[in-house]
């Protein structure tokens, strides 16, 4: 799994499904945490980023000033 910056080195994020592992929306964060990848919305991922942050990798988080 390739760790993305904000540039995008792969526009097709690797996460299962693409959506959201809270509530079913498109999911533009991806983390691995222990081996496991989730994907979450930009409402989700703002509220669990920073947490993730300290126990996962940042796999790509895919969200700009224009989809917030």
């Amino acid at each position: 799994m390739n760790v993305l910056d904000d540039e995008g080195l792969d526009p097709e994020p690797t996460q299962r499904n693409g959506v959201c592992d809270s509530c079913g929306a498109r999911a533009f964060v991806f983390v691995e945490v222990k081996g496991t990848e989730l994907g979450y919305c930009g409402h989700h991922g703002d509220i669990y980023l920073p947490r993730l942050m300290t126990v996962g990798i940042v796999v790509a988080d895919l969200r700009t000033s224009n989809s917030r």
